[in-house]
């Protein structure tokens, strides 16, 4: 488990190098992945500013849940405390989906602190055009 919670972070550290790199690029030939000046060679794969900086957005709130400084809100609405990801990756226990889904599974992870947003998440959608898990496998 930890070693993919390392894969994890170098995914978003990559991605932040390769949106770097993508960025600076000032030719518009058969772009894979174009910044917002250049034309997709992909069928309505344009990417425009607001998509960029919401994947950055995107970036941000991954590393901050991948770290522990964010938490995962608890799906029971009378509970306030979120799950702590890091936690789960650094202190696996026996998995158990059914457990996972009802809650049970969740308890040894769950501590109070500030939850992502629903509404960053909407955002994103917004941003994408309801296709951000789209453009996610894209951009990965």
């Amino acid at each position: 488990m930890q070693a993919v919670l390392k894969h994890l972070e170098a995914t978003i550290a990559l991605s932040r190098e390769t949106w770097k790199r993508i960025l600076a690029e000032k030719d518009d030939d058969r772009e894979w992945i174009p910044n917002p000046h250049q034309a997709s060679s992909i069928p309505g794969g344009a990417v425009n500013g607001n998509m960029v900086e919401g994947w950055m957005t995107f970036l941000d709130e991954a590393a901050a849940l991948l770290q522990g400084k964010k938490l995962v809100p608890f799906w029971r609405k009378r509970e306030k405390r979120g799950v702590n990801l890091r936690r789960v990756f650094t202190e696996p226990r026996t998995f158990d989906l059914v457990y996972w889904v009802q809650g049970t599974a969740t308890l040894p992870y769950l501590e109070d602190g500030e939850n992502t947003r629903p509404e960053t998440w909407q955002r994103l959608q917004q941003l994408f055009n309801g296709r951000f898990i789209g453009f996610a496998f894209w951009f990965n």
